[in-house]
């Protein structure tokens, strides 16, 4: 009963018309909230579903419920915080701005206009203003659609989400219009008074904050990240003015790199500051490691555009060298290498001339994981000792510290044993043959990973064709057909025309390609034939490079 009353003091939930939402209260969106991101296709698919429910209401039974809303009651401001559900209700703003927008009588058209602007009072001193506010840098495009749509234009200088409101905007307006049996008022009517959300009203924000992480784990278009931003920026100690900056370089980073990417760049730094797998979520564990207001501000103001701009340039290197590597990693079809990485290119001066070296050995080390194979587990521990290898070398240790960066004589053995059993059968080995190619030539050659595959020279399963029978008679096809030295890199456009031809076939085929291809493919084709003393001295020949650079030193 106890836990129940303490609930209940930290938040109330009521279920609400849009008229009680909209009409009794005024809103905005914190800086910490991501921006406006609702494509046409949500608006669309929110249009089709309340015309319907409308349409089935013919005897006045019939509600239609939005979803929940989390709002923060209290604040400096006597505007409610939009905790979640920002995108729902402005949508629904543009919605009702497009009806009134279609009502003819004048009197109808103000009142509708009232759940999206405010009117002005001379005697309470009040102008007229947005119902809801968006955020300070969206928030006088918003104000222009609102006050004046007709006048709102894409110069083509429009940010995303400007674009998304105004096209959205646009898209209830033609809907309505092109709706011939659809009636504004009666419509509106519906809208406002039979559509009902969940308000849950926190009295404190952190309770607000708190539900917000509950509706994310419940599959809402939430992330940790946004709560980590909520969190960062208003423990930073700073003014107003000062967290509305950090907002705005918080969202002019996240749309440098794209949503996506910019919170997948959260876990890797939550993996060079934790070094271990995720045990709570990211941005508890981000945290506790940006624990003081001074860190936060650093974070904020040095490290996090640093780190974007270092993730970036692994996203599209200009470095061949770290082009090349990427490259290879990518293949490999895993991404807990890009922590170590990003660890490094940050430290890149401090570590100087032994970059370079560092760089290929977290190569060797990824490709040895990848190989022997390890699991998730063991793959991420090891990248974690990594990264603490290189705080412990960029603070003044040996380079021979750097015991995780190299195979052992055990991993060695278990590499050559799959390569040479069943190299195939390894996920994306295609990634070791590519990266077999930085291994041969000068290095001073650009590799792409993109159209390419693996073919087998001497087909993959055993046949009738006399021609690979006579070359590998008995239990020899079997044994060698999955070797790592009977696989070759190959255009993905050719692969379907190698099939199971003859070797001297194989050989034409390959050779018709664009010029510029696979070095350790070129090898193997000059031979004139291919027998299994061939295979056995290729994947001789790959394995000695690849221990050879697993076991190289850092000098």
């Amino acid at each position: 009963m106890a836990a129940q009353q303490n609930t209940e003091t930290l938040f109330r939930a009521v279920e609400e018309s849009l008229h009680t939402v909209f009409k009794e209260q005024r809103y905005e969106v914190p800086y910490y909230q991501r921006p406006y991101a609702w494509e046409k296709d949500n608006a669309e698919e929110l249009f089709t579903d309340l015309v319907a429910a409308f349409q089935s209401n013919r005897k006045g039974d019939v509600s239609y419920f939005l979803g929940s809303v989390v709002l923060f009651d209290g604040g400096k401001s006597d505007r409610h915080k939009i905790i979640d559900g920002q995108q729902r209700l402005v949508t629904l703003q543009l919605l009702l701005l497009a009806l009134a927008n279609q009502i003819k009588d004048a009197t109808n058209k103000e009142e509708l206009l009232s759940y999206v602007r405010s009117k002005e009072n001379v005697f309470a001193g009040t102008k007229s203003e947005p119902v809801v506010k968006i955020g300070e840098r969206y928030q006088k495009f918003f104000e222009k659609l609102v006050y004046s749509p007709d006048a709102v234009v894409d110069d083509g200088k429009l940010s995303k989400p400007e674009q998304l409101l105004l096209g959205n905007y646009r898209y209830f307006q033609q809907a309505v219009q092109d709706s011939t049996d659809l009636d504004p008022i009666k419509f509106a009517v519906f809208v406002m008074q039979r559509c009902l959300v969940a308000s849950l009203r926190a009295r404190q924000e952190q309770s607000a904050l708190r539900i917000f992480t509950v509706l994310n784990d419940r599959g809402v278009d939430l992330h940790p990240v946004d709560i980590l931003k909520a969190q960062l920026i208003s423990g930073a100690g700073v003014s107003d003015s000062e967290m509305e900056r950090y907002a705005r370089e918080w969202e002019e980073n996240e749309y440098a790199l794209g949503r996506t990417e910019f919170l997948n760049l959260f876990n890797y730094i939550r993996m060079i500051f934790v070094k271990s797998r995720s045990k709570r979520l990211l941005h508890e564990e981000i945290i506790e490691e940006i624990n003081s207001k001074p860190k936060i501000r650093n974070f904020l103001d040095e490290e996090l555009p640093l780190y974007c701009d270092l993730y970036a340039e692994i996203l599209n290197p200009t470095d061949h060298e770290v082009r090349n590597i990427v490259k290879v990693l990518e293949a490999t079809g895993q991404k807990d290498w890009v922590a170590p990485m990003l660890f490094m290119l940050k430290h890149k001066d401090k570590l100087d001339t032994r970059f370079t070296p560092i760089l290929k050995k977290l190569a060797a080390v990824s490709l040895m994981m990848l190989c022997t194979p390890f699991t998730e587990g063991q793959r991420v521990g090891r990248y974690g000792r990594i990264i603490v290898e290189l705080e412990s070398l960029i603070a003044g240790s040996s380079p021979d510290k750097l015991t995780n960066l190299s195979a052992t004589d055990d991993e060695l053995a278990k590499i050559e044993q799959n390569l040479q059993a069943d190299a195939y059968s390894l996920r994306n080995i295609r990634a070791f043959l590519l990266w077999s190619e930085t291994l041969v030539g000068d290095g001073g050659r650009s590799i792409e990973s993109g159209k390419m595959t693996v073919e087998h020279l001497l087909p993959n399963k055993v046949g009738d064709e006399k021609y690979w029978q006579d070359r590998f008679p008995g239990d020899q096809w079997a044994k060698h057909a999955n070797q790592i030295g009977n696989l070759v890199l190959v255009s993905s456009r050719m692969n379907s025309k190698m099939s199971r031809r003859s070797f001297p076939d194989k050989k034409k085929i390959i050779k018709k390609r664009v010029k510029g291809g696979w070095i350790i493919t070129d090898q193997a084709l000059e031979n004139n034939d291919w027998i299994p003393g061939l295979v056995m001295g290729r994947s001789e020949d790959l394995l000695k490079r690849a221990k050879s650079a697993m076991r190289a030193k850092i000098v």
